[in-house]
């Protein structure tokens, strides 16, 4: 368990640099909006594959 954290800390200080670092803390809202941005985007993109396959007729593929 020891070894994990060492290399985690060493993965983050190799990651960061001076001019990027990343934000260790989340905000709940900002976790929120992230998930509805996921959701709607699923959505979407489900809406516009099954608009194309309900038109497929398998019978006639062969």
């Amino acid at each position: 368990m020891v070894e994990e954290k060492r290399f985690t800390k060493a993965t983050w200080q190799i990651m960061e640099q001076s001019f990027f670092r990343f934000d260790r803390s989340v905000n709940v809202v900002t976790w929120l909006l992230a998930a509805m941005i996921t959701v709607l985007f699923t959505a979407l993109v489900n809406v516009i594959a099954l608009r194309k396959v309900k038109s497929l007729k398998l019978t006639d593929m062969s």
